[in-house]
């Protein structure tokens, strides 16, 4: 299944990522801090591919995408 999620990257901020639900290994919480000092939750996608992702859904949003069986 393919889910949509927001980056939160910097050079990407705002644009949108598709992710194949099947190549996640591990998502987790961590904290990004902002030019301005200013703390911001994001989550963290890690893949059997090797790459990763921060995203701005928690992992609980991720978490129940990719339950929600309607997106298939």
């Amino acid at each position: 299944m393919i889910i949509r999620l927001t980056n939160a990257s910097k050079d990407f901020k705002g644009q949108e990522i598709l992710i194949n639900t099947r190549h996640i290994i591990s998502v987790f919480q961590d904290n990004l801090i902002l030019d301005d000092k200013t703390v911001e939750v994001v989550s963290n996608i890690y893949a059997v591919t090797q790459q990763s992702w921060v995203v701005k859904e928690t992992v609980n949003e991720i978490f129940k995408m990719t339950q929600d069986r309607t997106l298939i």
